[in-house]
């Protein structure tokens, strides 16, 4: 396992300390960016048609619940503009850690996630699942993240990821996206022992979640957030 730390990238030695070295992924960094595949949320799919006829009349979670479908689509644009693209990424969506919690989110055309029933009190809180089966729960985008490494048979890495555990909170009680995060703050303020409390029990689960995407075969890990300090590389 790697472990990217302030930027610098350590291999533990059979010693046990860490030795510096620069994975070929981030070679290119030095001179022009990495290009990951274009194809995951939020970005906007390159490869249109492709992906609608992949998506066809699904919801949008239900694509990223179907492991072939998902499969299908994270490979989309490595097969249309392969040797450009460095790196693929899964398709999947931050917001299927709230709905491993017990929470329903839509996706909106034209508007983005919403959540029907958002966290506007801690008693709210109380209606998510004490304890989570992230296996039983999340497992579609471990199967999937398997079966695309097969497909990709070593051409580019795969990145997994995963959304921060604040900015998941800030979607649970805000409803959705948010410029202002007014009723984030009215949590922070007004409860702020039942904040820790949630935002421990949302990180119980990213940090869980993240461990079984790279036994499923992720080499790469993305939190979402301009705050993270590690990238785990396998």
């Amino acid at each position: 396992m790697w472990v990217m730390r302030q930027g610098c990238f350590l291999r533990p030695s059979s010693a046990g300390s860490q030795s510096l070295i620069l994975p070929t992924l981030v070679k290119p960094v030095d001179t022009s960016p990495v290009r990951p595949s274009p194809l995951s949320p939020p970005s906007h799919p390159l490869t249109g048609t492709e992906y609608n006829q992949a998506k066809g009349t699904r919801d949008f979670f239900d694509v990223c619940r179907s492991p072939d479908i998902a499969s299908t689509i994270t490979l989309q644009p490595i097969e249309r503009y392969q040797p450009l693209i460095d790196a693929a990424i899964i398709f999947s969506d931050i917001l299927v850690v709230p709905q491993a919690l017990g929470m329903t989110v839509e996706m909106i055309e034209k508007r983005g996630p919403v959540f029907p029933n958002p966290l506007r009190h801690p008693s709210d809180a109380e209606k998510l699942r004490k304890e989570v089966d992230v296996t039983k729960e999340l497992g579609y985008v471990f199967k999937a993240i398997k079966e695309t490494r097969k497909k990709l048979s070593g051409r580019v890495p795969l990145f997994g990821f995963v959304g921060a555990p604040w900015t998941l909170m800030s979607y649970m009680i805000e409803g959705g996206g948010s410029k202002m995060f007014t009723e984030i703050k009215r949590w922070i303020f007004m409860w702020p022992e039942e904040s820790k409390a949630l935002l421990q029990r949302i990180t119980d689960v990213v940090v869980e979640f993240l461990a079984r995407q790279v036994e499923a075969g992720a080499q790469v890990y993305d939190s979402n957030t301009p705050h993270s300090q590690y990238i785990l590389i396998t």
